[in-house]
């Protein structure tokens, strides 16, 4: 690593958190910045705009970028790439760049300004290449922040499109190879843009990709889920989920409390920010899946904006709910497959299965599978009324399912995924 070394022994260390994304990007981020600025540290979190009130709301400095998450994501660029789901990989690809070239290219001068203003950067894969570049530029250090593995290993539980996924093998590791390479093109602009303001030289795929194999790696997933691959470098390390202390003074609706008392626990059905250019027709598949089970619902209107005009009485729609309070209170989760919602409906120690739509959801809907706590995963083009309704139905009806998943939520309660982090950086970080 260049640049000057933070000394963690001389006290408060800047830390600056690069933390792009939307929300269940941007929370575990703060989560960690809470935890490292209990320990003594200088932190701000650099986000999206709209994500001011949200940082400093939990006593963290913010640095905010001109950009608003929600304005893009509800794009229609952002509404394609979200509401994407097919065999179509290069397509989703070049959705993706898109993207990150219509986000990352537009704030190049803003963060090419962060140089020199911190002695820790930590960074996202999607910053990856803007952090290295920035302390090149003024110095520091810099830590990777991941909420999914990245490192290629033969491993095909960490592996996201392995061709074995079960088994340890030598094309997992080329699989994982092929992906980097691929991501370098797909978030490889900002880095470079931001390189060439600061006067550096451009960085290869190849470098980019060394990057996330060559960075120090904190990894903010349980141990119980992402077991640590042996040929993964020593530097690269998991910690446990980054959750958020539970809000105390948080109260239920009063529609949403009655609803959950007036009957048997329900299933909860959302897509978080995954938007869409058919909401009515969204929603009429869940309502359709859930009136074949017979079950209960909560239903997450999400960025699909989900609605009806009639709502059927066993079912209730919801804004924003803390997942903390509602999940442990439902029978069983289906989302969208992302990071946080995963980690929330294992943690919450119910069956859940992932509808996935984009990047690396069909992988933890593969994990909750091969774990044994949750149905088997689809793609949101393969979600049919009769599809949805059997993965509810498999959710909802298995014993085991539910003892697997009620366990592993045990042992996810148990862990401190966001100290085992603070420690790792510091240790990462030192000298």
């Amino acid at each position: 690593m260049g640049g000057r070394p933070a000394v963690w022994s001389d006290g408060a260390v800047r830390i600056l958190l690069l933390a792009a994304g939307s929300r269940g990007d941007v929370q575990p981020f703060v989560a960690l910045a809470l935890g490292l600025q209990r320990a003594g540290h200088e932190v701000t979190v650099s986000a999206a705009r709209d994500f001011e009130g949200f940082v400093t709301g939990h006593g963290l400095a913010f640095h905010g970028f001109s950009v608003e998450v929600r304005e893009l994501l509800d794009s229609d660029l952002g509404r394609s790439w979200l509401g994407h789901s097919s065999h179509r990989s290069m397509l989703e690809l070049t959705l993706l760049t898109e993207m990150v070239e219509t986000w990352g290219v537009a704030l190049v001068d803003e963060m090419a300004a962060l140089a020199g203003t911190a002695d820790l950067f930590i960074s996202s894969v999607m910053t990856v290449d803007a952090a290295k570049a920035l302390v090149e530029a003024g110095g520091g250090r810099h830590v990777l922040g991941l909420l999914a593995p990245f490192a290629p290993t033969r491993a095909g539980w960490a592996t996201h499109q392995a061709p074995r996924p079960r088994s340890v093998s030598r094309a997992n590791l080329v699989a994982a190879r092929v992906m980097n390479w691929f991501l370098a093109g797909a978030f490889g602009a900002p880095g470079i843009e931001v390189r060439h303001a600061l006067g550096l030289p451009p960085t290869s795929k190849r470098e980019f990709a060394r990057s996330l194999v060559r960075t120090p790696t904190v990894v903010g997933v349980s141990p119980s889920v992402l077991p640590r691959p042996v040929d993964w470098p020593g530097h690269i390390d998991i910690a446990g989920y980054w959750f958020l202390d539970a809000q105390t003074d948080w109260t239920p609706p009063v529609e949403l409390a009655a609803f959950l008392g007036a009957g048997e626990p329900p299933v909860y059905v959302g897509f978080g920010s995954m938007s869409t250019h058919d909401s009515g027709g969204t929603t009429n598949l869940v309502l359709d899946a859930v009136a074949r089970v017979g079950c209960r619902a909560v239903v997450h209107r999400g960025a699909a904006g989900l609605d009806a005009d009639r709502m059927p009485d066993d079912v209730l729609m919801v804004d924003d709910v803390p997942h903390e309070w509602l999940l442990p209170r439902c029978a069983a989760v289906v989302h969208h497959g992302g990071a946080g919602t995963t980690a929330a409906g294992l943690r919450a120690g119910v069956p859940s299965a992932a509808v996935a739509h984009i990047g690396d959801q069909p992988y933890w809907g593969r994990r909750l599978h091969e774990l044994g706590v949750g149905a088997a995963p689809m793609r949101r083009h393969e979600a049919t009324p009769e599809t949805l309704a059997r993965m509810l139905d498999t959710l909802t009806g298995s014993p085991d399912l539910a003892a697997r998943a009620a366990e592993l939520g045990e042992r996810i309660h148990g862990e401190d995924g966001v100290g085992a982090a603070v420690r790792l950086i510091e240790r990462d970080t030192t000298g």
